[in-house]
């Protein structure tokens, strides 16, 4: 199998979506990030603009962004069917979203198509991360928003999972070099870029039967021995964040 395509034979686990599905419905609460992230948005949003969440998993961004503007324009796109199909289900009444399979590494989109973009929880999870951050920086018009995992140094990590295929039996759970990463951006034509300190401050205890069991010692997040050092990054191809 292609390198490439590994990550999204893997990036559709059904507990995972079960969990979104639930988030998307009001049925849990509002995620932290997503606080974090609205707040963001908030700041540099204009009605009538633009948005594009890229790994849209079943759109449990949207009834958040709503919040900031009733009528929010919101494109979501992923690579799983199965999720597509249930954000579909969910949001079928609402006349603002849109929602689409694309790849990350060559989106059907022109230059500039979003004034907003938003990519969070996505990149530590694939490969050739210079390809996607290239892309993510063509299609947005004004201000990405990116949610990662960043560090000194890069670190590519695969996590072995027991019971899947022989062809893909691992998942990535990658770290980027903060230096390396911002400097990619900029060589992108993001213009101007900074490093926010995640939002998310809550306890988590392990669960079993979701894919991605983080749990939270003091004020570490943790997946088995790897500490996840997220970050947040707002690039601003208009000049100043």
């Amino acid at each position: 199998m292609n390198e490439k395509r590994i990550w999204e034979k893997l990036w559709s686990e059904k507990e995972y979506g079960e969990l979104m599905k639930r988030r998307a419905l009001g049925q849990e609460p509002e995620m932290e990030q997503i606080k974090q992230l609205t707040k963001l948005v908030r700041k540099v949003y204009r009605p009538g603009m633009k948005v594009l969440d890229v790994g849209c998993g079943v759109g449990h961004f949207y009834p958040s962004l709503k919040k900031i503007d009733k009528n929010i324009s919101y494109v979501g796109v992923d690579v799983s069917e199965r999720y597509l199909k249930l954000a579909r289900r969910i949001f079928a009444g609402e006349k603002n979203v849109k929602l689409g399979k694309e790849d990350i590494f060559d989106m059907k989109f022109k230059d500039g198509s979003f004034d907003i973009v938003i990519c969070y929880m996505v990149l530590p999870f694939i490969p050739n991360w210079r390809n996607a951050v290239k892309e993510l920086v063509r299609v947005t018009k004004k201000h990405l928003f990116i949610r990662l995992l960043l560090s000194d140094y890069t670190y590519i990590i695969q996590i072995y999972k027991k019971g899947h295929a022989e062809d893909a039996p691992y998942e990535y759970y990658n770290i980027y070099s903060e230096k390396e990463f911002v400097d990619q951006l900029k060589a992108s034509g993001a213009g101007a870029v900074r490093v926010l300190e995640d939002g998310v401050k809550i306890k988590m205890k392990k669960k079993k039967e979701l894919p991605f069991s983080t749990y939270t010692h003091g004020k570490m997040q943790i997946i088995g021995n790897i500490v996840l050092t997220w970050k947040v990054v707002h690039a601003n191809k208009g000049g100043r964040t």
